[in-house]
């Protein structure tokens, strides 16, 4: 009804469905003598075959299985996709002899659009696996087979190879599950992956894709073992990783996985390169959402985050189904100040993940971007309540102007091995006034080489880079603090010329003009961002950031911090009735505020 226009707001386009559009559906195993990995397995590999195809675009296995074991109709599931056909099948085993039943439905009114049925012996899945994956080209893609093209062949020929492969992925599959969730048991998952896939190998050592699937099980193993993956520690992650991925690209130049493992190795490493990886991935491999996401980030290492947005709504479509997709629409979004996209992406989210708790929130950090937060802002004593019971002990013990505390910090955070974040406790110090403290922090972690590379998360520390400019002024270090300025320049005007406009970013301009001496720019980039889509912000953090000390006393500053304090008034006025309407006291003497 909304979509249509028949609650007072514009009607909206709906979600537009490929004709060339497919999921592949968890197989089911019939019967007690079918492993886990063969059916499970058989569906993958049908999925990453079709994957492959420049003109079909196939929904990712995350996406698919979330369907597992519910009794939706076909329907329901292909609307949640948002794909034309859906393939779905069995596989049976007994007396040495392999059936495999299979069929394409049609998405938008569930009939049969094609079904086969296959009895060959065990060694000829391969081939079952060949014959099932032109039928479907032939039955979604009637151009494409009719070109007398077929889909892609199976990674190898060796029945043995490929069984030993099958259950290398699924344990990988595992591995990558447990680390998601934090658990130790990870590892050794994954060195059961590199046990199996090692097998296939050794069966044929000509099975490109098990080099590149071993690469991706060895990467997260030899990073956990690193600790820091810079320097000395990356090219030891080299010598392990990097040969599986050499050898995957020499017998198959066209493998998409072996890019997109170079592509995670050179940005878990810190180095140069990820981007050019992760792109020649997306290439050869068009349905591949997480390499299309990490792609995006590549992006938005450079500033590019109108193309980051581009890839993230891209990679949601491909897979639908993971929430990181759907928290980098709504994060890129927000970031270019579009409203409508922002509220649109929330409310698609929650209609996948109605109960989810992380997407929840999500959904409440949208609506302080859309700058409906009824937040209290700017009270010391609530800010000071907020850290003591939130753990966060530093910006606590600024607010008790507990100098020995802070100076202890500052001496754990030089203890600690260099981190791009390293420099996070830097920004406190400096405010609390130990700028000297600040700034060995700052050169301690790395920060300001951190601008020189093409890390996407740079993005989340430009305030800090700008405070790190102010510090070396400060400290009487000019001809640094000019080189440094340049590079921030450099990026601020890449993030503006593609549309970067939340009052984050309008702060981060201001204080470039700021630092070089155009204070008229600056105040307007001030301006901008109080009336930013994330707006209001702490006017009592802005006046004291040491970038602005040029400008504090303007009158024109004056006027921005009194206009940011009048929205910040009309925000908490709101509070009382946003409590009591939920049923909640005001004031709420027993929450964190």
């Amino acid at each position: 009804m909304r979509d249509a226009g028949w609650l007072g707001e514009a009607a909206r386009p709906g979600r537009a469905v490929e004709a060339s559009s497919l999921a592949v559906l968890p197989f089911a195993s019939a019967g007690a003598y079918v492993e886990p990995h063969v059916s499970a397995g058989l569906s993958d590999e049908l999925r990453n075959q079709f994957s492959r195809l420049q003109s079909l675009r196939v929904t990712a296995r995350s996406s698919s299985i979330a369907f597992e074991g519910q009794s939706l109709d076909a329907v329901t599931i292909a609307g949640k996709l948002a794909v034309a056909a859906l393939l779905e099948g069995t596989v049976g085993r007994s007396g040495g002899r392999m059936q495999v039943s299979v069929q394409l439905i049609d998405g938008r009114n569930g009939k049969v659009m094609w079904a086969e049925r296959y009895a060959r012996p065990d060694k000829d899945l391969l081939a079952v696996q060949t014959e099932i994956a032109n039928a479907v080209v032939a039955a979604v893609l009637p151009r494409f087979a009719a070109s007398g093209q077929a889909a892609p062949l199976p990674p190898t020929e060796d029945p043995v190879a490929y069984d030993l492969y099958l259950l290398g992925r699924q344990r990988l599959r595992e591995g990558g599950e447990l680390s998601l969730r934090g658990d130790t048991a990870a590892m050794t998952a994954y060195a059961q992956a590199i046990d199996r896939f090692g097998s296939a190998i050794a069966a044929d050592p000509r099975f490109a894709q098990a080099y590149a699937s071993r690469a991706a099980a060895l990467l997260p193993q030899a990073l956990e073992r690193a600790g820091d993956a810079s320097g000395p520690q990356a090219a030891e992650i080299d010598r392990e990783v990097v040969p599986d991925i050499e050898r995957a690209l020499a017998l198959d130049p066209r493998n998409a996985e072996a890019y997109f493992v170079k592509g995670r190795l050179l940005r878990n490493t810190h180095r140069t390169g990820a981007e050019e990886a992760y792109r020649r991935a997306v290439e050869l491999d068009p349905s591949h959402a997480a390499a299309t996401l990490s792609l995006g980030y590549s992006a938005m290492s450079h500033g590019r985050i109108d193309e980051r947005h581009r890839l993230a709504l891209h990679a949601r479509d491909l897979d639908p189904m993971d929430l990181n997709n759907h928290e980098a629409v709504m994060m890129s979004a927000g970031g270019l100040g579009r409203a409508d996209e922002l509220r649109a992406s929330v409310e698609r989210m929650q209609s996948v993940f109605p109960d989810h708790p992380r997407a929840t929130g999500l959904a409440c950090q949208a609506w302080l971007q859309l700058g409906q937060p009824d937040e209290a802002l700017g009270d010391d004593a609530q800010a000071l309540r907020f850290y003591e019971r939130s753990g966060e002990s530093l910006s606590a013990l600024r607010l008790q102007h507990d100098v020995p505390g802070l100076e202890k910090t500052a001496a754990e955070a030089l203890a600690e091995p260099p981190s791009p974040f390293g420099g996070a406790p830097a920004y406190v110090l400096a405010r609390a006034g130990l700028t000297s403290e600040a700034l060995a922090v700052y050169r301690h972690a790395g920060t300001a080489a951190l601008m020189a590379s093409d890390q996407w998360f740079k993005i989340a520390v430009l305030h800090e880079v700008t405070q790190l400019v102010a510090l070396l002024r400060m400290h009487g270090q000019p001809e640094e603090a000019d080189r440094l300025l340049a590079r921030l320049t450099v990026f601020a005007e890449a993030l503006r010329s593609h549309g970067a406009r939340n009052s984050y970013q309008r702060l981060y301009y201001a204080k470039v003009h700021a630092l070089s001496g155009h204070e008229d720019a600056a105040i307007e980039q001030i301006s901008l961002a109080v009336d930013a889509l994330d707006s209001p912000f702490s006017a009592r953090t802005t006046e004291t950031e040491l970038e602005f000390d040029e400008l504090r006393h303007d009158p024109r500053f004056k006027a921005q911090m009194k206009r940011l304090r009048a929205r910040q008034a009309e925000m908490r006025a709101r509070l009382p009735e946003t409590f009591r309407s939920h049923g909640l006291d005001w004031p709420p003497e027993s929450m964190v505020l």
